[in-house]
């Protein structure tokens, strides 16, 4: 302008999605058979509750993010379902001890942003613990998404007859006339996904898959009887 050279700053806005350092959940998959003239189908009720342990890594600022930048103000904590009708008795969010305000919607990319959130108080100088609890009802099948460093999955059930399947299996299985458990573990390495990022990534691709089933667990949809 005028033979000057004008210098413009933009400054954009971008959120951080910051996967836990692990995940421990518990699952109590209660089943319920109904009939339909000489059909039955199975539907079932999963009680999650867990633990998720959240820190900035030590190398933030190679990931382009600094400190000063960052809105603490503004920090969420997300939980998603792939169908937010399924969501029974609410969810609880506690983060370290102290009781959150759970809304509806803002899950993940990987749930189409189904599911539920809580602003949270954290300025990122010590850990985040998130425990966590909600009921989702459904039929066929139960599948987990791991993120973040370490995923422990551990679900029990008084249905005899599952079938398990998906990108990871079991370490641990126990199948009777009373049920079934059984238990996973989901190393970060396994994942190939930065702890941090300034996009929703979506769902970890696991080989050639591009949608995985990840853990997944399977009852009847239905049968003759």
């Amino acid at each position: 302008v005028g033979g000057k050279t004008v210098s413009r700053t933009v400054e954009v806005e971008k959120e951080l999605f910051i996967s836990p350092v692990s995940n421990q959940l518990n699952t109590t998959l209660k089943p319920q058979e109904r009939r339909i003239s000489i059909y039955s189908s199975v539907l079932f009720e999963a009680d999650v509750t867990g633990k998720a342990s959240f820190a900035l890594p030590a190398d933030l600022a190679r990931f382009g993010v600094t400190l000063d930048k960052l809105e603490w103000q503004r920090a969420e904590v997300r939980v998603g379902t792939s169908d937010a009708r399924g969501l029974t008795k609410g969810g609880k969010l506690i983060a370290n001890g102290q009781a959150l305000s759970v809304e509806p919607g803002r899950g993940p990319a990987s749930t189409g942003g189904q599911g539920f959130f809580a602003f949270v108080g954290w300025n990122g100088t010590e850990p985040l613990n998130i425990d966590y609890s909600f009921a989702l009802r459904g039929s066929r099948s139960l599948s987990l998404v791991p993120r973040g460093g370490q995923t422990k999955w551990a679900i029990t059930s008084s249905w005899p007859n599952p079938s398990f399947g998906g990108s990871f299996l079991p370490e641990e299985r126990q199948i009777d006339n009373q049920g079934f458990k059984a238990a996973y573990t989901v190393d970060k390495l396994a994942l190939g996904q930065a702890p941090v990022a300034t996009e929703d990534m979506g769902v970890p691709v696991i080989g050639d898959d591009v949608s995985p089933q990840y853990a997944s667990i399977d009852i009847p949809v239905a049968r003759n009887t």
